[in-house]
């Protein structure tokens, strides 16, 4: 995953300690060079976990962004969403 930048949606695969990420989509938060691996948010439960570029691979941004939170809901952002009228 050399031209991954923050951002970009990716699916984990064979993973050893966290072996039920497996499988799973997330979302690129920043690269940490001190110890080689992305800081990767889970689409399914906000989760950070650390991951070796080699244990990723691009998902599409389509499939793997969670769907919109129901009107009068707050997003992971803190904005509230309205209700339409």
């Amino acid at each position: 995953m050399d031209s991954a930048k923050p951002g970009d949606y990716v699916m984990m695969h064979s993973l050893q300690s966290t072996v039920h990420q497996n499988g799973k989509t997330g979302r690129l938060l920043e690269f940490s060079q001190d110890i080689g691996r992305w800081k990767v948010e889970m689409v399914d439960d906000g989760t950070v976990v650390s991951v070796k570029p080699e244990n990723m691979m691009a998902s599409p941004a389509a499939a793997a962004a969670p769907a919109a939170a129901p009107a009068g809901t707050v997003s992971a952002q803190g904005e509230r969403r309205r209700s339409a009228r």
